[in-house]
């Protein structure tokens, strides 16, 4: 149940990279909890049933973006600047400036504080600025 919860993306809400790339690809839908009691032996968690369309919302490199999340979201309590500067190709580019001006995200602030919008916002600017990401 705590998974599929976590796979729901909400405006205004916390993101993570799991609810981040399902929004992107699909809609998701939690369809119904199962009780504990129709399992054999009786788990200790209520369980989801969750379905998943596919609904891709933005055109990316879907390999690119994948690493770029895991980047992003490698330390969740880091913020994105440190995040990112852990990474040798992202060190070399990052300008802190450029960025705020084309984008108005802070990089201060935590991957898990940033919306959809904002989060392909600045994988387009990174993307456009390096050719691959590792």
């Amino acid at each position: 149940k705590e998974v599929a919860d976590r796979f729901k993306y909400q405006e205004n809400s916390k993101i993570n990279r799991l609810n981040l790339l399902a929004y992107l690809m699909s809609n998701y839908k939690k369809e119904f909890d199962v009780s504990p009691n129709v399992f054999i032996p009786k788990p200790k968690v209520t369980s989801s049933v969750v379905s998943f369309k596919p609904n891709i919302k933005e055109k990316l490199n879907l390999d690119k973006f994948k690493s770029f999340t895991r980047i992003l979201f490698s330390t969740k309590r880091k913020k994105i600047i440190n995040n990112l500067i852990r990474n040798q190709i992202y060190k070399e580019i990052i300008n802190k400036e450029d960025i705020l001006k084309e984008t108005n995200i802070d990089l201060n602030k935590r991957p898990e504080d940033l919306n959809f919008k904002e989060t392909i916002m600045l994988y387009n600017i990174l993307n456009k600025q390096t050719s691959s990401f590792s």
